[in-house]
């Protein structure tokens, strides 16, 4: 299996009130592939989330910068 993106390491928050889960994300085709034990999985780009939490899905940065920045005006 090779995979476009693998994150790995990361402290995965699902949002569903679950605790986060150290473990690696896949990514493929834009969609997430795969979460678990990735170390044997090839893909063109491997970012370390080391002592970072991941939050896929849940967090719309748009929405959340463009209320930041209309608060501060």
């Amino acid at each position: 299996m090779s995979l476009d993106t693998i994150i790995k390491n990361g402290s995965i928050v699902d949002g569903t009130g679950n605790p986060a889960v150290q473990s690696d994300l896949g990514i493929q085709d834009g969609k997430i592939a795969k979460i678990g034990d990735l170390s044997d999985v090839d893909a063109s780009k491997v970012i370390d989330a080391t002592d970072q939490v991941v939050t896929p899905g849940f967090v719309d940065l748009h929405t959340c910068l463009l209320y930041t920045s209309d608060a501060a005006d």
